[in-house]
C-alpha cells in the first residue's frame, strides 16, 4: 500500500522521499510530513471547491437552455425541453 500511495498521479511531479531515513532528526521529519499532509488536505479541499462550482454553473447553464428551448416551443413539457437539451 505505501508503495502504491508513494507513486505520483499523472502529472503530478515526484516529491523527495519522505522515508525516516532522510536527511534530519525524527522531530524534523515529523514536521515535514505534517506539512506536506496539511498542504495535500487544502488542495482537497480546493478541488472538491471547484468541482462543486463547476457542477453549479454546469445545472445553471442547463436550466437555463431547458427554458430557452420551451420559451421557443411552448408545445414541448419540461421532460421533452430536458431530453432536447441532451440531445444537443
Amino acid at each position: 500500500l505505501l508503495q502504491e500511495l508513494s507513486i505520483p498521479a499523472k502529472g503530478e511531479p515526484e516529491e523527495e522521499n519522505d522515508s525516516e531515513e532522510g536527511g534530519g532528526s525524527i522531530s524534523q521529519n515529523l514536521a515535514r510530513l505534517y506539512k506536506k499532509a496539511s498542504l495535500a488536505e487544502k488542495r482537497v479541499m480546493k478541488a472538491k471547491q471547484d468541482e462543486i462550482l463547476c457542477w453549479y454553473r454546469f445545472a445553471e447553464s442547463f436550466e437555463k437552455r431547458v427554458k430557452e428551448i420551451m420559451n421557443s416551443n411552448s408545445r414541448l413539457n419540461d421532460q421533452q425541453a430536458r431530453t432536447r437539451v441532451y440531445e444537443e
